[in-house]
């Protein structure tokens, strides 16, 4: 009866049977009877599914204890055993002892059953998952393969164990970056499931959100936001609306939507992810630090930095509190959180924070692993926001060098890496080694995406920025013109990235003396973030800052203060006083003042500026910029008292 309320999800009933099963074995059988153990394994099942995972490793311990003195250490019960430790202990985060166990495990049945049984299939699946999360994909992959085709052998290739086999090794092949071959074992994962089990089965449900998966990353987002919509439609039939995987629907699909532009449709989806998933589990359970940190990023796309903060604080301390100090999870809202305080001009925390999170995933991983890569990643990319260039550089290379080892030279988390490495690169100065590095991205993302990915159109942008400052312009113009076709085939006319591209074709026109074309570009720009963003958020800040720089040039030099002040006004507003933007403001602002003839204003900004960046990022170019206007200022200050 209680495997039966298990299946049904009535979790806190099935516990109650199992305990109460336990309780009469202990009292009519002796404590180490290999029957009490098995209770003392249902009991750990149901436990690990309400997410009790110290107990639930206890009482595997226990029945493991019990099987290896009544059975010995071969037999395929300590098999079970090892498997079902193994698999809390992976999520608890002791990946290398799951490693262990169902490698014994594996052992065992290989002994017991030849290598060609399911169960052994089962134990290569097993091991490969938790090989998968050590970021040995290649090895995962092996197994996988070694499970299916055991599966295929024993079954045929119509059988529901075939079509998992399928699955898994997808999702492996999607991590490899070979996206291809994950979309079509994951299409015959689905055909299975579809003749076997009907249009609406759970399983099913399963197979169109992971084939959706790989469809974004593909860039067929709208075919993706479909197949989540399949899912979450089966979903909601077979669980009603209340259940935690109508929650991962809503989660999902918000992620699909978010990248298709539709940040507000998101929102709401993710909150009702959030909502289920609080009256399921309560505030302090995992999947609601998963929904706290999945909302808390798309609020921060929303321009409400704030609220993402604190969703992200949330999600780190439940995660704390059940996972402790050092778990990978751990690791990943440290990082989450430091991304929302540089945005928020925290730079020294968000440095402290994704300090904390490498130095988790050093200890659990080894330094070889992508989530290490990940993690120097990130820390570059702040270090880069501080000045630091060098050292960001540097973090940005042992990134590369990882990723290059275990995902190979054509996977796109490399092309990733090529791109902010060539960012570094040409704020440093080295623009031809930008260039080939962007190129090099490009040409990934091309054999891996086609033409018309939006991450293609992201090269085009990102190349386009390097050829405008090596006085390519006409080169430049024409890979803006690129990412925009793309973007807005793919998007829409009204999406944010569109918005981004209009306004650097706009500079690169400016750059070409086409000022009015420019100017009507920028102001394309500004009405899309306006309309999608809302008039706080920090990009709309940067469409007027990059406005008034284009009417300065027109000479339009009070309509170029107006804006400059809009832009400080919202800077101010979402970084508080002390971010490297609100000093670009300053500088900018200061720029025009001087112009407009009010020098002791426009000294007074370029004094706030330089203030700022020598506090917050001492090494930054633009220091010595501000440094040399300021210097001139005062030298023409001091002439006109003399005349």
């Amino acid at each position: 009866m209680a495997n039966v309320l298990s299946d049904l999800g009535d979790l806190k009933q099935a516990k109650e049977y199992h305990e109460r099963v336990l309780a009469i074995r202990l009292q009519k059988l002796e404590p180490h009877h290999v029957n009490v153990a098995g209770s003392y394994n249902n009991l750990a099942n149901v436990l690990h599914n309400l997410d009790d995972l110290k107990q639930a490793k206890e009482y595997h311990e226990r029945a493991l204890a019990i099987q290896l003195q009544k059975l010995g250490p071969h037999h395929v019960d300590v098999a079970r055993s090892y498997n079902n430790l193994a698999t809390v202990l992976s999520d608890l985060g002791d990946l290398k002892q799951a490693k262990e166990y169902h490698e014994r495990a594996v052992a065992i049945r290989l002994q017991k059953l030849g290598p060609h049984h399911v169960d052994v299939a089962t134990s290569y699946s097993n091991l490969a998952k938790v090989l998968s999360d050590l970021g040995d994909l290649k090895q995962a992959k092996e197994y996988h393969e070694r499970a299916l085709a055991i599966q295929l052998q024993k079954h045929g290739p119509d059988h529901v164990d075939v079509a998992t086999s399928y699955y898994n090794l997808a999702i492996v092949l999607s991590n490899l970056g070979d996206l291809k071959q994950a979309k079509e074992y994951h299409e015959r994962a689905l055909a299975i499931r579809l003749q076997k089990h009907g249009p609406h089965h759970v399983d099913v449900a399963r197979s169109y959100n992971n084939l959706a998966y790989v469809l974004s990353h593909l860039g067929d987002l709208k075919q993706a936001k479909e197949y989540h919509e399949r899912a979450l439609a089966i979903r909601l039939q077979k669980h009603g609306p209340h259940h935690v995987d109508v929650a991962r629907s809503y989660n999902n699909l918000a992620t699909v939507l978010s990248d298709l532009g539709d940040l507000k449709q998101a929102k709401e989806y993710l909150e009702r992810a959030l909502a289920i998933r609080l009256q399921k589990h309560g505030p302090y359970h995992v999947d609601v630090a998963t929904s706290s940190n999945n909302l808390a990023y798309v609020l921060s796309h929303l321009g409400d930095l704030k609220q993402a903060k604190e969703y992200h604080e949330r999600a780190l301390a439940i995660q704390l509190q059940k996972h402790g100090p050092h778990h990978v999870d751990v690791a990943t809202s440290y990082n989450n959180l430091a991304n929302v305080l540089s945005d928020l001009g925290g730079l020294k925390q968000a440095k402290e924070y994704h300090e904390r999170a490498l130095a988790i995933q050093l200890q659990k991983h080894g330094p070889d692993h992508v989530d290490v890569a990940t993690s120097y990643y990130n820390l570059a990319t702040v270090l880069r926001n501080l000045g630091d260039l060098k050292q960001a550089k540097e973090y940005h290379e042992r990134a590369l060098a990882i990723q290059l080892q275990k995902l190979g030279p054509h996977h796109v988390d490399v092309a990733n890496s090529y791109n902010n490495l060539a960012i570094v690169l040409s704020y440093l100065g080295d623009l031809k080694q930008a260039k080939e590095y962007h190129e090099r991205a490009l040409a990934i993302w091309l054999q891996k995406h086609g033409p018309h990915h939006v991450d293609v159109a992201s090269s085009y942008y990102n190349l386009a920025y390097v050829l405008s400052h090596l006085g390519d312009l006409k080169q430049a113009k024409e890979y803006h013109e690129r990412a925009l076709a793309i973007r807005l085939q793919k998007h829409g006319p009204d999406h944010v990235d569109v918005a981004s591209s209009y306004y650097n074709l706009a500079y690169v026109l400016s750059r070409l003396g086409d000022l009015k074309q420019a100017k009507e570009y920028h102001e394309r720009a500004l009405a899309i973030q306006l309309q999608k963003l809302g008039t706080h958020h920090v990009d709309v800040a940067s469409s007027y800052n990059n406005l008034a720089i284009l009417l300065h040039d027109l000479g339009d030099l009070k309509q170029a203060k107006e804006y400059h002040e809009r832009a400080l006004a919202i800077r101010l507003q979402k970084h508080g006083p002390e971010h490297v933007d609100v000093a670009r403001s300053y500088n900018n602002l200061a720029i025009v003042l001087r112009d407009l003839g009010d020098l002791k204003q426009a000294k007074e900004n370029f004094e706030r500026a330089l203030n700022l960046l020598k506090t917050l990022a001492p090494e930054h170019p633009l220091i010595s910029t501000v440094q040399r206007t300021l210097a001139l200022l005062n030298r023409y200050t001091r002439k006109r008292k003399l005349v």
